[in-house]
């Protein structure tokens, strides 16, 4: 079987046309561009740098995407990270609210992000590399989460292939990435609202060439992008986990996940507060409940808003330069700075 033949199989996306708005629906002050996230496995900031090379330099010349060297894990899995970021909460908190079956829990009524983009006239897709980062087996969503989703695709290919790292003889990442980019190219005309997360850089047991195929496999959708949508909207790359550390340990980037945005130059050029406080915020300590809190300012900006010392703090806003690791919600066993700054907190 061809390559062709399986991404007609597999990998087929039909436009629906009425999931195509150009106006953002929300009472608020919106400011109606796309949001493209994409999430790469268990990758420190060093071996971001290193091992995605290309990525990196486009990221960071060519982008000009903001880095946050500060960006700390809020737990030791991928759902933990992907639920903060997309939630703005922790699944304990939400225990109480989910509705429950004989297998475990689906996770449906979370208060997703992208069910907040859908409202607001977005299409969205949900493109995860395996089944689900959220439930591996039985998957974490009874209905369809979003407009688009692939995890059939990928479950189907499993049992048809018998493995889950390819899809035929094409690396699952791949597929992957190749269904994001037709996505943002078939709606392009659009608003958009994606989350795709590849975890083929996690696998133990990656050879150099691995790696520089992955590299250049997320290189191109991100020259895609640049191409014919960057104009228009706003890009998230991050790393769901780094390594384990400990409290007070030195912020080198050898440890702490990978994070970047980068802005449209009319938002930079309509909204200079949001470059200038990027800007100072790349060096507060940050986390997944900061990029949820980011996001979702994107459908209601509040430009007089001030910093808090809450958990989650928009970046479009200068952060509190003494909030502690406890005050941002990032455990003890993942904080490099200081987990209390005052004794009685």
């Amino acid at each position: 079987m061809t390559r062709e033949t399986i991404y007609r199989l597999f990998s087929q996306l039909i436009r629906n046309d009425k999931l195509v708005t150009h106006t953002v629906k929300t009472k608020g002050k919106p400011l109606g561009v796309n949001v493209f996230v994409l999430c790469v496995g268990s990758m420190s900031q060093n071996r971001f740098k290193t091992q995605l090379p290309q990525t990196y330099g486009f990221l960071s010349r060519s982008l000009h995407a903001w880095e946050f060297p500060r960006y700390h894990m809020v737990g030791g899995k991928t759902s933990e990270a992907l639920t903060a970021a997309m939630t703005g909460q922790v699944e304990a908190e939400m225990e109480a609210d989910i509705e429950k079956q004989h297998m475990g829990v689906y996770k449906d009524p979370y208060p997703w992000l992208w069910k907040e983009y859908k409202e607001a006239g977005y299409a969205t897709l949900l493109a995860e590399e395996f089944p689900s980062a959220w439930g591996y087996d039985k998957g974490a969503f009874r209905n369809q989460p979003t407009d688009h989703y692939m995890r059939p695709f990928l479950v189907q290919a499993k049992k048809i292939f018998k493995n889950e790292a390819c899809v035929g003889s094409t690396p699952a990442h791949q597929v992957t990435l190749d269904y994001t980019r037709e996505f943002t190219k078939t709606y392009s005309d659009g608003l958009m609202f994606v989350l795709s997360s590849i975890h083929e850089t996690s696998r133990v047991q990656r050879s150099a060439h691995d790696f520089a195929q992955i590299d250049s496999d997320i290189y191109s959708l991100l020259k895609f992008w640049d191409a014919k949508l960057l104009h228009k909207t706003i890009v998230v790359v991050f790393s769901d986990l780094g390594e384990v550390v400990t409290e007070g340990a030195t912020e080198d980037g050898s440890m702490l996940p990978f994070m970047s945005i980068a802005l449209p130059k009319d938002i930079e050029h309509r909204y200079p507060s949001i470059v200038s406080n990027i800007k100072i915020n790349q060096n507060r300590s940050t986390s997944p409940f900061d990029l949820h809190k980011t996001l979702l300012e994107v459908l209601d900006y509040k430009p007089k808003q001030n910093g808090l010392y809450s958990r989650d703090n928009s970046l479009f806003h200068e952060i509190p330069a003494d909030r502690s690791c406890r005050q941002a919600g990032i455990p003890k066993e993942h904080c490099t700075g200081k987990y209390n700054i005052h004794p009685e907190i």
